[in-house]
């Protein structure tokens, strides 16, 4: 029989069987509310005015029951993407509620989840109220952030769990990461220093990619029994992969690149001036000693027409013989062309696929060459609070990532990996070994998630 719950605005209703409940917490609870609705500078939303939001109501129809899951970005979405799909499968025919604090995402999750209901929060206590009346949760679930109050790069505001909690649902954190940034303003600052250990003691289950993040999070608050080490679920959507120029839009280059048999180093996301002379000046030293060789350098913004005009410099300066992605037709690539710059959107995933070896700049995404099991090296200087870095984290070291400081040693390991084709197979093998090993928190995740929901009265 399905559970009823109340349909009921009240934000100030108790919280019932939990232990942070109780007079403080209402007390807390009623202060901020009030000093927020004394605020006149509350909104949140990152990517527009407040007026920019499009929330219309549901399809599925208001006041029905959903599961909220909040993605700030993409970004968040894609990483818990291996574990939610066959989640939402699994709950259906129950609707999916997906949160955001951005007005830039709706046609991107739409595309994603057509079925989906789209909220853009402003991170507001009010929103959240307008937000519950349209559709209560049956489940909260948060992607990878915040796992700390105010601790990431967005806004969710501590009343959707409180919403969560007085209607009886489950609250999750999946896949989480901690970013360590301070509160944006001082009335986040003053949540944070009235709910943050609130925050964390009302999750149900909070599944993190590491140690360090687990016993940060006990550190706050979290209750040791509730925050599980699972991995990162970006891993699950690691898959070997097998390619084919047909179809691409650079179709007759990476055919030429492919038939041709030349060794090709592939450095895609190049930031900044010092990326591209280590990267051209690596491959000086690589084509030395194979004189065939072609690197193809991504920059990672094409639209920069300074940066752009300062690579070309760089090219004539070294003499190294180039064309621009941009500017040809897709016809073969001759064979004395040393280097073509990728300054083109949307191509470095097929030039990947071709490559021989990769480089991938500093906080960028290297699960990219990996899917085809290409290996990869990297310079030091990762931020910790990108979200690539927990996966560069573990993958330095191994046999698919090596990272080096100089150019130098980029062309050393380089001209190793060029000049031993007939070991391609065996690489490719230890590649594939090491990204299996780190596979199976989709799965860890949705077991967990079973054990916090049984016995609510609702199948999961």
């Amino acid at each position: 029989m399905k559970r009823k719950r109340p349909n009921t605005q009240g934000s100030d209703r108790p919280i019932p069987g939990t232990k942070a409940t109780g007079f403080w917490l209402m007390l807390k609870w009623l202060l901020f509310r009030f000093l927020e609705t004394a605020s006149n500078t509350r909104s949140r939303l990152r990517s527009a005015p407040a007026s920019g939001r499009t929330n219309a109501p549901p399809a599925f129809g208001p006041g029905r029951e959903s599961i909220w899951i909040y993605v700030s970005t993409i970004g968040e979405l894609n990483a818990i993407e291996p574990f939610l799909r066959p989640f939402i499968a699994e709950m259906a025919p129950t609707p999916v509620t997906l949160l955001t604090d951005r007005t830039i995402y709706r046609q991107s999750y739409c595309a994603k989840y057509p079925d989906a209901h789209v909220y853009e929060m402003d991170g507001t206590v009010r929103d959240v109220d307008r937000l519950f009346v349209a559709t209560p949760p049956r489940l909260l679930l948060i992607a990878e952030i915040p796992c700390l109050l105010s601790d990431a790069p967005c806004r969710l505001p501590f009343a959707a769990i409180h919403a969560a909690k007085r209607h009886g649902a489950a609250v999750a954190i999946i896949n989480g990461w901690t970013y360590g940034y301070a509160p944006s303003s001082r009335l986040d600052a003053i949540e944070h220093r009235l709910f943050s250990r609130d925050y964390l003691s009302l999750m149900d289950l909070i599944t993190v990619q590491n140690e360090d993040v687990r016993q940060n999070l006990i550190a706050a608050g979290a209750n040791p029994a509730s925050v599980h080490v699972t991995g990162n679920s970006k891993f699950d959507a690691v898959v070997r992969q097998d390619f084919s120029p047909r179809g691409k839009r650079s179709e007759a280059i990476l055919r030429s690149i492919i038939d041709g048999g030349r060794p090709c180093v592939v450095a895609g996301c190049v930031t900044d001036d010092a990326g591209q002379a280590l990267v051209l000046d690596a491959f000086g030293i690589v084509s030395e000693k194979i004189p065939n060789a072609l690197l193809v350098l991504a920059p990672r913004h094409p639209e920069n027409m300074k940066m752009i005009a300062k690579l070309e410099a760089s090219l004539r300066k070294r003499a190294l013989r180039h064309l621009f992605r941009s500017r040809i037709a897709n016809i073969p690539l001759a064979s004395d062309i040393q280097v073509l710059i990728l300054d083109t959107i949307g191509e470095l995933r097929d030039f990947y696929a071709t490559s021989t070896v990769c480089y991938v700049g500093v906080n960028h995404n290297i699960l990219e060459p990996l899917v085809f099991c290409k290996p990869v090296t990297v310079s030091p200087g990762w931020e910790a609070t990108f979200p690539s870095y927990p996966v560069y984290e573990l993958l330095r070291g191994t046999e698919g990532v090596h990272e080096f400081s100089s150019c130098e040693a980029h062309a050393q390991s380089w001209l190793q990996v060029l000049s031993e084709s007939e070991t391609e197979g065996a690489r490719s093998t230890a590649i594939e070994r090491v990204l299996t090993r780190l596979r199976g928190a989709s799965k860890a995740n949705s077991q967990l998630l079973r054990q916090i929901t049984r016995g609510r009265n609702w199948h999961l």
